[in-house]
């Protein structure tokens, strides 16, 4: 991933539709993200 994500939300936890919804505009299910995620 080249930019940082940021989910702007003041509900703790962050909503399981905002996670999808970023996702989709990554164009990544969760297990890709999950692979990128652990690299960093």
């Amino acid at each position: 991933m080249d930019r940082p994500i940021t989910i702007q939300t003041h509900i703790d936890p962050v909503p399981e539709f905002i996670v999808k919804q970023v996702l989709r505009h990554l164009d990544m299910d969760k297990k890709a993200f999950f692979e990128e995620f652990s690299k960093v």
